[in-house]
């Protein structure tokens, strides 16, 4: 993880910050951004960089990076911290299942579709404590095999 860190903070600017959030996630707050174009080439250095393998103890360690980046501001932009760092981390697991090594911008539609998810994990959950599932057993018989099963069994005499 501090090399992980290392390589990203080398990727930034001064007056820009990596954090290490817990587990394998980090952010970086990009500030003052002039360009359209800084995020995302950010990011793909970003990628780049974490990308290279790893050598720890003699052995090569290859990791996959995913990036979900949410922007402050006007538009689809938040203005505070918590709403961009759930926003980056929509975006994140937009990036992730796209496949990794990728990088997503956060749209108002994936708030959407992670409160449909989220309120389907909460019905399911009152369906099945309320028992309102049913279990049913369908088997799955292949007819050639029972036919078979019936027939003598023939074998022929030289």
């Amino acid at each position: 993880m501090r090399d992980v860190a290392t390589r990203l903070q080398a990727e930034v600017r001064e007056g820009d910050t990596v954090a290490c959030l817990g587990g394998d996630e980090f952010a970086v707050a990009q500030t003052d951004v002039r360009q359209s174009n800084a995020t995302p080439e950010l990011a793909t250095r970003g990628i780049e960089a974490l990308s290279e393998p790893y050598i720890i103890d003699e052995h090569r360690i290859i990791v996959g990076v995913s990036i979900g980046i949410a922007l402050a501001g006007g538009g689809a932009g938040a203005n505070d911290v918590d709403t961009l760092m759930r926003n980056a981390d929509l975006a994140m697991y937009r990036a992730k299942e796209d496949g990794r090594g990728g990088l997503r911008f956060f749209d108002p539609g994936m708030n959407a579709q992670a409160q449909a998810r989220r309120k389907l994990e909460i019905d399911l959950r009152r369906a099945l404590e309320q028992g309102q599932f049913e279990l049913y057993y369908q088997p799955l018989v292949s007819i050639l095999a029972e036919l078979s099963a019936q027939l003598p069994f023939r074998q022929d005499q030289d």
